[in-house]
């Protein structure tokens, strides 16, 4: 089972990325920070960044992202193998998806495989083409969507989980967020600017 025919016809809709587009087949449970950390659990993942894990007794168990807003947590996870990949973009620029094909079709070599993908993140009027891409390199491998969490104007806090390949909401001080603490204040331009300076070569002093 998966999602989507759901998502088509969410996109078909008028207004379609102007609210929260959420399709599951159960609510995303919450976990705190100190536990997604602990051990060394996770691995956090920043825009422009893929991970991949496979689980074990002795593996990173978490993929994270937190402070997301209009970027894209994408994941594919096999449930036989507990492979679990994900990556954050924020727009379709060449070869972005270049380890997204790579890690689908490598895997897809198992006969019996059984995918499930996620698409979390971005914020409300935001341009949505660059889900296309996505859904054509899932579409060739056959990978099926199990949840869909797209828009809406809060930021995220998400971690992945390689032992059963479900997602959670991150507490990032180890409880429940307060009415509007979530709220995204930020605009796209200013996270993009924020990107570049933090890109740009640092100079010493």
């Amino acid at each position: 089972m998966s999602l989507e025919k759901a998502l088509d016809d969410e996109m078909k809709k008028p207004g379609f990325g102007t609210a929260n587009c959420h399709l599951s087949f159960k609510e995303r449970p919450h976990i705190s920070k100190s536990k997604v950390d602990m051990a060394d659990g996770a691995t956090y993942i920043n825009i422009g960044e893929s991970a991949k894990v496979r689980y074990s007794a002795t593996s990173i168990k978490y993929i994270a992202a937190v402070n997301m807003t209009y970027d894209l947590l994408l994941s594919v996870y096999d449930v036989d193998t507990k492979d679990l990949f994900a990556m954050r973009v924020l727009k379709p620029v060449p070869d972005v998806f270049k380890a997204l094909e790579k890690h689908v079709s490598e895997i897809n070599r198992n006969k019996y495989k059984r995918f499930e993908a996620r698409l979390i993140g971005m914020q409300n009027k935001q341009d949505y083409s660059i889900l296309m891409p996505i859904f054509k390199i899932l579409g060739k491998y056959n990978v099926p969507v199990v949840e869909v969490d797209l828009f809406g104007d809060q930021i995220r806090h998400i971690a992945l989980e390689a032992l059963l390949g479900v997602s959670f909401n991150v507490l990032l001080l180890d409880r429940i967020y307060r009415p509007g603490e979530l709220n995204n204040q930020m605009t796209q331009e200013q996270l993009e600017a924020q990107l570049m300076k933090s890109a740009a070569p640092q100079v010493k002093k």
